[in-house]
């Protein structure tokens, strides 16, 4: 039985992606504490949110789905950033925010990576599960 090699980049983002959620939840969470429901609306997603981290860094199947939708999402609202700037950020940063996001979408597109979401079974393993000789 073969067993699957994470690819160092999917440890990296797990990591760094589980960092901002914990990071963003310090910084909004203080401010969020006078609404009860929002509070819970938030605490929600963001359980949701380590729940697909977790799975991506374990390699379960529906987390490369729904990070390949997230990601996608991302570009798009960083490309509509660039035309219709946000003030917060404005044209540039959000131009390299979606620059990111394409890498991001490109690294998780590699076969190296769907590999390791997707294995195949070797000839091996579907005779032995067979029960073939």
């Amino acid at each position: 039985m073969s067993t699957r090699v994470r690819p160092l980049g999917i440890s990296l983002l797990s990591i760094l992606a589980a960092a901002g959620i914990v990071g963003s939840a310090a910084f909004y969470l203080p401010r969020l504490s006078s609404d009860p429901l929002v509070l819970r609306v938030v605490v929600l997603v963001a359980a949701v949110y380590l729940a697909v981290l977790v799975g991506l860094y374990l390699g379960n199947r529906y987390c490369y789905g729904v990070v390949l939708c997230t990601v996608g999402i991302a570009v798009l609202r960083g490309l509509l950033g660039v035309f219709v700037p946000d003030p917060r950020y404005g044209p540039v940063a959000s131009g390299i925010r979606a620059g990111v996001m394409v890498l991001w979408l490109y690294y998780l597109t590699r076969p190296t990576v769907r590999a390791f979401f997707f294995p195949r079974r070797s000839d091996t393993d579907s005779l032995a599960s067979s029960g073939g000789a």
